[in-house]
């Protein structure tokens, strides 16, 4: 039974890691920031016309395909993203806005939530239109920041979920978001309780107990086999263990 619970885990969490595997690695600092200069002096006399909405946006298009035609230099294209989502922050685009956001979750292995947070609220209140696009940004941000257990910055992300109900005129999806919140702040709390078993993992790494504390709360409470299995595998209940989330209290 042990055996087979054990490679049951495994498999869930190889399924898991499947699409993670097929994003990219993001780029060393160093790379990127001599790749931005090149990317730059490439389009330097577009950045230097680009004054208004208009022509910031012309910009960050030209910059989201020139990525696309990257696809050999890992570095540029990463580069161009970042630049075309600084170009369409600055065109208080939410198309532009969300292509380049969403293109750089899907292609590398990247937390937008930080990007999102300082970002989508600016966005939210100065374009005139599309705001319905940004709700799917903010929404896959905090789940960004749920699984990293940064839960202090999935809330503050909330504020700006709340603004685009408003936009966009819906007060239920404002009360599916409060009911969420609340959901949020249980696991903050239950997160916190961990705090112990996470000390004890520091001077004695294959604690069993603080093992399976720990993988219950990443899979069972959140969701997240992928955090979670490895400290299962190592934890206090194998045999007890089974693939499905418990049916909410």
């Amino acid at each position: 039974m042990k055996t087979v619970v054990t490679f049951l885990l495994s498999l869930a969490l190889l399924t898991q890691l499947a699409s993670a595997e097929q994003r990219l690695e993001v780029p060393s600092e160093m790379t990127v920031i001599t790749s931005m200069e090149e990317v730059k002096a490439f389009f330097s006399k577009y950045i230097e016309r680009a004054k208004r909405s208009k022509e910031l946006s012309e910009l960050s298009q030209s910059l989201f395909e020139f990525s696309g035609a990257m696809s050999q230099d890992t570095s540029k294209r990463y580069a161009a993203l970042i630049l075309s989502f600084e170009y369409a922050k600055k065109a208080h685009s939410a198309r532009l806005y969300q292509q380049a956001v969403e293109e750089l979750r899907k292609t590398f292995t990247i937390d937008i939530a930080p990007l999102v947070r300082d970002s989508v609220g600016e966005i939210t209140k100065r374009t005139r239109d599309d705001h319905h696009l940004l709700f799917p940004i903010i929404e896959s941000a905090i789940h960004h920041a749920i699984a990293a257990n940064n839960f202090e910055g999935a809330l503050e992300l909330f504020d700006d979920a709340r603004l685009v109900a408003r936009k966009i005129k819906d007060s239920e999806l404002g009360k599916k978001l409060n009911e969420f919140k609340k959901t949020i702040k249980k696991q903050q709390d239950a997160f916190k309780a961990l705090a112990v078993h996470f000390s004890t993992l520091e001077t004695n790494p294959t604690d069993p107990i603080a093992h399976g504390e720990i993988g219950r709360f990443e899979c069972f409470t959140k969701g997240n086999w992928q955090r979670g299995i490895p400290h299962l595998l190592q934890g206090d209940d194998k045999g007890s263990l089974r693939l499905h989330r418990p049916k909410p209290a």
